[in-house]
């Protein structure tokens, strides 16, 4: 085995997967004028037209934001609509009447149609999760699904936050229920009441409203402690973020992390602005 030896301030933030450019293929999807790379006003490329807006009008759900993440290679969206961007262009084609079952593997595997009526004039924002999210699972507040831990902040509550709660306690996973913070160790099966078949009311973080702690008081969502430690083990391959992620940098940290390839395997790393 061959080890390789990284700092983590190295690492500005981990890479997100986009199609972006000026053309593309049929069923080509990208996120554009978004602050960050998960987030922005989502497109798709439509043969013999080009990029088109989807419409974020009733049919916008999270089952098409999640099968339109999941195409740019995120593990589903963190939450199906920021901030929809009103267009008032006169004559813009839509994608829209845009309807998912959640299974797909492209927009248009759904059923859709192109027309220049969007019936509320917006356009869908999704904001797509992190790498490392784990998934939306049910829980039970009697028996949570992450028990070794739980913590309460009304007022401030944020993914970063439990994070650090649960990490400082030596936890593997750290779990957001709207103001709860749940953590578990290693080997806790998290997901033994099965995962939401499709979610619709999610729970803003108090802290911060661009973030999903849960859906309702029944459903979780979990993120390993590792995203965002300040050094730890990489084995073949994996992402690093930078220290206190989603939250901001603190800096002057020395973190250190351990990075095992195959033996005769080159290591690659790309780097990206923290998000």
């Amino acid at each position: 085995m061959s080890q390789v030896f990284l700092l983590a301030w190295l690492i500005l933030g981990s890479g997100y997967g986009t199609t972006n450019g000026e053309g593309g293929d049929n069923g080509n999807v990208r996120l554009v004028d978004g602050d960050i790379p998960q987030k922005g006003q989502a497109e798709v490329y439509v043969s013999t037209i080009g990029w088109l807006p989807v419409c974020g009008d009733e049919t916008w759900e999270r089952a098409e934001a999640d099968v339109l993440c999941r195409e740019l290679g995120y593990p589903g969206a963190m939450i199906p609509n920021v901030n929809p961007a009103s267009s008032n262009r006169t004559g813009q084609q839509w994608v829209n009447n845009l309807f998912c079952d959640g299974s797909e593997s492209s927009i248009l595997d759904c059923t859709y149609n192109v027309s220049t009526s969007c019936h509320v004039n917006k356009a869908a924002r999704p904001r797509c999760n992190y790498n490392e999210f784990l998934g939306f699972y049910n829980d039970n507040t009697m028996d949570p699904v992450l028990p070794d831990l739980e913590e309460t902040n009304l007022h401030n509550m944020t993914i970063q936050w439990c994070l650090n709660q649960c990490r400082s306690q030596h936890m593997t996973y750290a779990g957001l229920r709207r103001e709860k913070c749940l953590c578990g160790k290693t080997g806790i099966d998290y997901g033994r009441l099965g995962q939401p078949t499709r979610l619709k009311s999610l729970a803003l973080c108090s802290g911060d409203n661009l973030q999903a702690c849960g859906a309702g008081r029944k459903i979780v969502a979990i993120y390993p402690t590792s995203m965002g430690a300040c050094g730890g083990q990489i084995v073949n391959s994996g992402t690093l973020y930078s220290p206190g992620f989603p939250g901001r940098y603190a800096g002057d940290l020395d973190c250190t992390w351990n990075i095992t390839t195959r033996i005769g395997e080159i290591g690659r790393a790309s780097c990206r602005e923290r998000v």
